[in-house]
């Protein structure tokens, strides 16, 4: 018998067949996606960053600006080295969603928007990254 969720499997399996590293950054990037939303209401469960998703998603705009700008802050800050467990909670995707959500919120799609995302994408992770330093090392408070 045929079965249309067997068949989809089994195409997925043979695209990651002997790539069980690519699988996992596939899922550490929607890890980090959902952190980020559910980052919004305080909490660290993926449910709440999906339902949080399903919410933005009613316009699509706001969704794919607000999760690109956060999944690329996530990536510089990880290039920039600045540790993945910030990442992994949720805690450096938030200021890059809350950015990518206003910016979307207030302003029309258009070339200049999306330099304006990359800058300001950027300065999200130099201002966490810069906060961080004088809170944690030189202040000696918990971040």
């Amino acid at each position: 018998m045929w079965s249309a969720s067997n068949e989809c499997r089994s195409d997925w399996a043979d695209v990651m067949d002997g790539h069980p590293q690519r699988l996992s950054r596939l899922r550490d990037w929607v890890q980090w996606g959902l952190t980020s939303y559910s980052q919004v209401l305080f909490s660290k469960k993926a449910l709440v960053g999906f339902l949080l998703i399903a919410a933005t998603m009613t316009d699509p705009w706001l969704f794919g600006f607000g999760l690109i700008v956060a999944l690329a802050t996530n990536g510089l800050a990880l290039a920039l080295g600045m540790g993945s467990s910030a990442v992994r909670t949720g805690l450096l995707g938030i200021n890059g969603l809350l950015v990518g959500l206003a910016l979307a919120a207030w302003f029309q799609p258009s070339p200049l928007l999306l330099g304006v995302a990359a800058l300001a994408s950027i300065a999200v992770v130099l201002v966490t990254a810069g906060l961080r330093t004088l809170f944690g090392n030189v202040l000696g408070l918990p971040v």
